[in-house]
């Protein structure tokens, strides 16, 4: 999956070209508050396992669950959040990193997350981005699969990720040119969608 500084990078783009509130960018981050809950990924992310031990996103389980609240903005931007995972599983990570039972994978998934830190400071760079702490609206409760409560400690984790900058260092597995195409492609796609009233 993208790390929050690609899905806020992508959200800061489409707050661009649509008329977004501060709800969209939390909703943006609001999948990985499993991390803070302990509720499963599967869960958050609508995704479940294959035969091959690898994530598979089923985005269609939730446009059919929330297709009548997909005007609303934390809604939209949980929605974005899905569709940048799903590209980022077909592209990137199958990309760089081998299949389950490979022997160079868990070597690669070290490099991978490692690049991570590093890619923050030159995401934020390229895209000017900055943290806005005022973005954050109060979203409604529609969402069954996440704790709200947990909601602003994933936003707090956002903050950070701008604040504690590691040293530079060359990335060790990403192209960077790759991970701008992402972004810029996954963009494009929730473009299109966020044209309409109802997003999905």
């Amino acid at each position: 999956m993208g790390s929050r500084i690609m899905h806020y990078a992508i959200a800061a783009e489409l707050a661009k070209k649509h008329p977004v509130n501060g709800a969209f960018f939390l909703g943006n981050e609001a999948p990985d508050t499993n991390k803070e809950s302990n509720t499963p990924k599967e869960l958050t992310h609508f995704m479940t396992l294959d035969a091959n031990q690898e994530h598979v996103m089923h985005i269609e389980n939730f446009t059919q669950k929330y297709h009548a609240a997909s005007n609303d903005d934390f809604v939209i931007g949980y929605y974005a959040h899905l569709v940048a995972d799903d590209i980022w599983l077909k592209t990137m990570f199958h990309k760089y990193i081998p299949s389950a039972g490979e022997p160079d994978r868990n070597r690669l998934l070290a490099l991978y997350y490692a690049d991570f830190a590093r890619l923050n400071q030159l995401i934020i760079e390229h895209y000017q981005l900055t943290f806005n702490s005022n973005l954050v609206a109060k979203p409604k409760h529609i969402i069954d699969e996440i704790q709200y409560q947990d909601l602003p400690m994933v936003w707090r984790e956002v903050q950070m990720d701008f604040e504690e900058i590691p040293e530079a260092g060359d990335l060790q597995l990403f192209k960077l040119a790759d991970v701008f195409e992402y972004i810029d492609a996954t963009v494009k796609i929730l473009s299109v969608a966020m044209q309409h009233d109802y997003a999905f």
